[in-house]
């Protein structure tokens, strides 16, 4: 069975943890004391979120990797509103706040029929691509925006 590239579920957040210590490692060496106050928030600012963007897909993974433990384990239905084949690796790019994320579900399918995807009501992924929470739905609203002045 595949793990999604994930790393050993023994520190599903390992690449988190290497993404904030190479941050911290570069905010101590001496370049860092060069750098303006203006340059050292663009720093910490973009590789923070991307650590926070690491944070969110190392626990999209262990999402992943604990449905497929679920189904494994027989605590998920093997059928799904009648559909009883089930395929694994099935994913979708999802816009976030952070940045994108990559989504990795279980399908389960039947012929003739759409897939069905038991861990999407709790993802809330749209359609479109975009996150459902809060920030997701600021995120959406400000990348929907009009570019031009409205006129009153």
């Amino acid at each position: 069975m595949k793990t999604y590239g994930t790393p050993a579920a023994a520190d599903p957040f390992a690449r988190s943890r290497l993404c904030f210590e190479s941050l911290v490692e570069d905010l101590t060496s001496g370049r860092a004391g060069e750098m303006t106050h203006d340059q050292m928030e663009e720093l910490i600012g973009a590789r923070g979120r991307e650590v926070q963007r690491q944070l969110l897909q190392d626990h999209l993974d262990l999402r992943a990797i604990r449905e497929q433990e679920a189904l494994a384990a027989g605590r998920e239905r093997r059928r799904v509103g009648g559909r009883g084949r089930v395929e694994r690796d099935h994913e979708r790019m999802l816009a976030t706040v952070f940045g994108t994320v990559t989504v990795r579900r279980l399908a389960f399918r039947a012929p003739g029929r759409p897939n069905a995807y038991p861990a999407t009501p709790r993802c809330r992924c749209r359609p479109g691509g975009i996150a459902t929470g809060c920030g997701g739905r600021r995120y959406a609203r400000r990348c929907a925006a009009p570019t031009t002045p409205r006129r009153r």
